[in-house]
């Protein structure tokens, strides 16, 4: 075998041990960082009460920022506007089970939320949405369906499946590349 031929194998294959390396350190630190978001999440649930919400109003504007090398850019902003009672929240878990007839003073209160592209194509004025807060800010509001999700035992395992998977990966790569180099050697 020729000796540009031998070195162009050998480049190949330490970049696919570089690759994998790279995937398998890689991998844990994305499902640390989804788990500890979570953490925070299960948090804001322990505490949250819960109560249906009005969008009053859809806006979609458009946001300057500088990227990280000072090149102007921008993006799509969609907020809707909800008005909710903080008179009758519910905890968080029973919201399925609220009552229209619920006792209590109502107090309406209306907020803008920043949601994805996905909920505010959703969501139309005058439909209703389950919001959640802590009862110390009634203005920091969230969708109740993202905080469920988010927080539950089938978003984790997504990550942790998608993180092992990932390590395989990487795992297959670099073994793949050090018997080649091995090989050629």
């Amino acid at each position: 075998m020729s000796s540009a031929r031998s070195r162009r194998l050998s480049d190949g294959r330490q970049l696919l041990i570089g690759f994998g390396l790279i995937c398998m350190v890689a991998s844990p630190f994305g499902v640390l960082l989804t788990l500890q978001d979570r953490d925070a999440l299960l948090a804001f649930r322990r505490q949250a009460v819960a109560a249906e919400a009005t969008v009053m109003d859809r806006t979609q504007r458009t946001q300057g920022y500088a990227d990280s090398k000072g090149r102007a850019r921008s993006r799509q902003v969609h907020e809707l506007s909800l008005a909710y009672d903080i008179g009758r929240p519910v905890p968080l878990d029973r919201l399925a089970q609220q009552s229209a007839g619920s006792s209590g003073a109502p107090l309406v209160v209306t907020s803008h939320l920043t949601v994805s592209r996905f909920w505010y194509d959703r969501l139309t004025v005058g439909q209703t949405v389950p919001v959640t807060w802590v009862p110390d800010r009634p203005a920091d509001i969230r969708l109740a369906e993202q905080v469920l999700f988010r927080s539950s035992a089938v978003y984790a395992v997504g990550w942790w499946l998608g993180g092992f998977a990932l390590f395989c990966l990487g795992s297959a790569l670099a073994v793949l590349g050090w018997r080649g180099l091995r090989r050629d050697e």
